[in-house]
């Protein structure tokens, strides 16, 4: 009996002090947590995945769609050839600066007397009406020929034209820009200008200085006056060059995103030379008119 009660009690003590098999070694009970590897889920460490608390769907975050990309600045470029040295307009356009953009902007220049529409202007037998005009002539050195009468008509008709220019009429800002294979804006701004006796003057000024020399470059020159943002543009050239499509493509995106309504084309031309059909459908399709002028019946 003596025997029996030592045997009984060694395996009372013996089943009290048995380490639980279920506990997370080395975490004190109330303390346990899961802890994972990053090579084994579930370690060596943790209880058996069959005695793990589920998780609460309530308090799973869902799985977040991946960032969208972040899209880079895109560079315009219009002309294909680099500006020469000493160039004042460029041709390269950040996507966020395409000038100065009046979509979905009040012009403030609807007030006070003339027409809401603009002026009806013409220039060389094309006309286009707005308040915003800019002249872009081309003076390199093939409007010289024959005796400089390209060059003269050219000059002739912008001084006849910018004269007209009448705020009481609806006209209210206009820019003058000469090229050849550089460009130059003839008060050296950037900007159109407010039209007033002043400013006609020296533009007329201007213009009496201009002699045909030098190289071309039309699609800068087109370039700086589409992001001047004026309503119209009167375009004289006598550029032999091609326009590719994708050029003219980026010329029409420009146009329409600074608000230009009319791009008017006079192309002047000699008997036998190329006469690019680029420069015609510039003019159509950007609300414009076209002219070709052979050269040899100017006067």
């Amino acid at each position: 009996m003596v025997h029996a009660a030592i045997l009984l009690l060694l395996l009372t003590v013996f089943q009290i002090h048995r380490p639980d098999r279920h506990a997370v070694r080395g975490r004190p009970e109330g303390e346990v947590s899961l802890v994972f590897s990053d090579d084994e889920p579930g370690g060596g460490d943790t209880a058996p995945a069959d005695d793990e608390p589920s998780a609460d769907p309530a308090e799973t975050a869902p799985d977040l769609p991946p960032p969208d990309p972040v899209e880079e600045p895109t560079v315009e470029v219009i002309g294909t050839d680099p500006a020469p040295q000493g160039t004042t307009a460029r041709i390269r356009f950040a996507s966020g600066d395409s000038g100065e953009s009046r979509t979905n902007a009040g012009s403030g220049e609807s007030s006070g007397p003339g027409n809401g529409n603009g002026q009806a202007v013409s220039f060389g037998e094309l006309s286009g009406r707005g308040k915003r005009f800019v002249y872009l002539i081309d003076h390199s050195e093939s409007m010289k020929w024959p005796d400089e009468a390209p060059m003269n008509f050219a000059v002739s008709e912008a001084r006849r034209s910018i004269e007209s220019l009448d705020p009481s009429e609806g006209a209210r800002k206009f820019q003058l820009l000469v090229f050849n294979h550089n460009t130059n804006v003839f008060d050296g701004g950037t900007r159109l200008l407010d039209v007033t006796p002043e400013s006609k003057r020296r533009a007329d000024e201007f213009l009496r200085t201009v002699r045909p020399e030098g190289g071309t470059d039309p699609l800068g020159a087109l370039s700086a006056a589409i992001r001047m943002a004026p309503d119209v543009i009167f375009f004289l050239t006598d550029a032999e060059e091609e326009i590719s499509a994708l050029a003219l493509r980026r010329i029409g995106d420009l146009a329409r995103r600074t608000g230009v309504a009319q791009i008017n084309v006079i192309e002047f031309g000699k008997p036998g030379g190329r006469h690019p059909a680029a420069y015609r459908k510039l003019a159509e399709e950007n609300g414009g008119a076209y002219l070709y002028k052979d050269v040899t019946n100017l006067k």
